[in-house]
């Protein structure tokens, strides 16, 4: 009985603000860890790139990347895979992304491109969702966006994001779509082993939230982080092992109502860039 009241609960939360009748804007799933402000060439990787193209010629070689989360202790599940690769200051990122049930899902697939001027960076962004609910016809839509990185000083970067510009949405068309969004991050790389990063973040129709990411290397191959959004409170932690060319995390985020969502995370990394 518990599982199912979770799964209602969800279920409305998502489906209510985004196919309600007078309702056009759908806000497709977000995964603030992976979607964080690590903008620095030491501390981004692959499962960033997915989300931020703008990272992606940070990454050196090639990275793929496995995230899988059980919402809740439901039967709810998130899975992401990423696969991201840099070469002549281009970089290339796939992204696959599963959410939901065998009653509600949401499945995303996504292309990225991102290229490298010197201290500035800049990507696009294009994927396809693609959301299935039992009994309904399927429905899909594209997401598009931009995003740039600048390289303030060794140790402070910026950067911005744009998802789904208004100005590309034809006058009366009254479709579902994906909501607009505007951001923009700061990083600061306070040592070889400490990062901190923030974003301000403006959804249409939501109010203004922040993410704050947190990351500490406590030793050669272990490491720690800390994820917070505003939207929703919901703190994330984790801890990596780093074993050769593999990482592995194990995180947990939390919500005061519905629990705990145990969370795991795997990158391979090759040696060096792609030629």
């Amino acid at each position: 009985m518990i599982s199912v009241r979770f799964f209602s609960v969800i279920l409305i939360f998502i489906v209510c603000q985004s196919l309600a009748s007078g309702q056009s804007s759908y806000y497709p799933v977000t995964i603030p860890y992976l979607s964080s402000p690590k903008i620095s060439e030491n501390f981004s990787d692959g499962m960033n790139g997915a989300f931020n193209p703008a990272v992606i010629p940070y990454i050196k070689g090639i990275e793929a990347g496995m995230y899988a989360e059980k919402k809740y202790l439901t039967d709810i599940n998130l899975l992401v895979l990423s696969v991201c690769t840099s070469f002549s200051n281009n970089g290339i990122g796939l992204l696959f992304q599963h959410f939901g049930n065998t009653l509600y899902n949401e499945r995303t697939f996504g292309l990225n491109y991102a290229k490298s001027f010197g201290k500035v960076n800049a990507g696009i962004l294009i994927q396809n969702i693609r959301i299935n609910i039992s009994g309904s016809a399927a429905i899909s839509m594209i997401q598009a966006g931009i995003s740039s990185t600048l390289k303030i000083s060794d140790n402070v970067y910026a950067g911005l994001k744009i998802i789904n510009p208004k100005f590309i949405v034809k006058a009366g068309e009254d479709r579902i779509r994906p909501a607009s969004a505007f951001s923009l991050m700061i990083g600061w790389k306070a040592s070889a082993v400490v990062y901190a990063g923030m974003e301000s973040k403006k959804e249409e129709g939501h109010p203004l939230s922040i993410i704050f990411t947190l990351q500490y290397q406590f030793a050669e191959n272990f490491s720690s982080g800390l994820n917070w959004s505003t939207s929703g409170n919901q703190p994330f932690v984790c801890i990596g092992w780093k074993l050769k060319q593999m990482t592995i995390e194990a995180g947990c985020s939390y919500h005061a109502t519905l629990g705990p969502s145990p969370a795991l995370m795997l990158i391979y990394k090759t040696n060096s860039a792609v030629k």
